[in-house]
């Protein structure tokens, strides 16, 4: 559970009093005649709070009940101390996690909500293109498995990425490797079936690209390192006005590139929509390629140039949610520590 600044601990029942045991690794293995000394005892009311903490950090509880001369040790409670970080706290276009689904009885999503409030959600009708709910990561999070033969979810929005100018993409997966270009999120032209924003695997090693507008060649800046097999954290930035292009993962900067084709902002010609898992120009899934085959746990876009404070944030979002804090650098921010609002 999470206290939101200073963790509260309750006691029910009947008792003298209770004591509160603390540390900030876990006690779980630990008898009850090791545990460390009280930061507070003879406590008589039904709650203790505790105010001598750091928003940040993950502290670990046990209360040592009195009646008479026996006593009672509780299970262990892990608090964090402040109230967590989400992706909610930006504004983005697209906020896509996959624990906000719709499935069948198999298991098959037929529909990823959108949580931006934009109501861009990303759906599939037919039963064969439906993606498999499992699960990512140590902590085993919900995440979309798709085949890399037919899976792929559809936003129909088309103005979405219209005037802006920049764009950036955040992803977490785990993706299965292929000898090929393999769509994780494919924004596609009307008309032209060109990619406005396309991020990408290439033989398993990420690549950002698109178009700023129509008549633009495609252009992408890319990374050399295969992320193929393992859960990672991704964010790449298109930044049209100055035709840069970055991208990271797991919180370092892996590719920049610097001549991105025009400078400017984007262009107003609309979308066909945009695919999760493939490239393909309508919902019924014709011309379909690129197919990705992995998992995704989430895929969020947004506007403009993010900050390097709060892609840090993401990134320690994204760690934490998913059991990743090992792939962060030791220097990362929320290396350690989850971010907290």
């Amino acid at each position: 559970m999470y206290g939101r600044y200073s963790p509260r601990i309750c006691a029910v029942g009947h008792f003298d009093s209770f004591e509160i045991i603390r540390s900030t690794i876990s006690m779980v293995s630990v008898a009850d005649a090791d545990l460390p000394t009280p930061i507070a005892t003879g406590v008589k009311t039904m709650y203790y709070v505790d105010d001598a903490v750091t928003k940040g950090v993950t502290y670990y509880y046990k209360v040592r009940v009195w009646r008479g001369t026996d006593s009672l040790v509780s299970t262990e409670l892990s608090v964090l101390a402040g109230e967590l970080w989400t992706p909610e706290a930006l504004p983005t276009l697209i906020n896509l996690v996959s624990d906000n689904v719709i499935v069948d009885n198999s298991n098959r999503v037929s529909q990823l909500t959108d949580i931006s409030g934009n109501n861009r959600n990303a759906v599939q009708a037919s039963d064969i293109r439906k993606p498999i709910l499992t699960t990512i990561g140590p902590l085993s999070q919900k995440a979309l498995q798709f085949d890399g033969s037919d899976d792929f979810l559809w936003i129909s929005d088309t103005t979405y990425l219209q005037n802006k100018n920049a764009v950036w993409v955040f992803w977490v997966g785990e993706p299965v490797f292929k000898t090929a270009y393999t769509s994780v999120f494919y924004a596609v032209y009307q008309g032209t079936g060109g990619s406005k924003i396309n991020f990408s695997l290439n033989n398993g090693k990420p690549a950002f690209g698109g178009r700023r507008i129509v008549s633009d060649s495609y252009a992408e800046v890319a990374s050399t390192e295969n992320i193929s097999a393992k859960a990672s954290i991704n964010f790449g930035q298109r930044d049209y006005t100055i035709k840069t292009g970055t991208l990271f993962t797991d919180g370092l900067q892996k590719a920049v590139k610097s001549d991105l084709g025009t400078a400017g902002a984007a262009d107003s010609s609309a979308l066909l929509g945009g695919a999760l898992g493939a490239y393909v120009t309508a919902l019924d899934g014709s011309n379909f390629s690129e197919a990705y085959v992995g998992k995704l746990g989430c895929v969020i876009v947004g506007s403009g140039t993010l900050s390097e404070v709060n892609r840090q944030k993401l990134e320690g979002w994204a760690a934490y949610k998913y059991g990743l804090t090992s792939k962060l650098a030791s220097d990362h921010p929320y290396k350690i520590y989850a971010p907290i609002l």
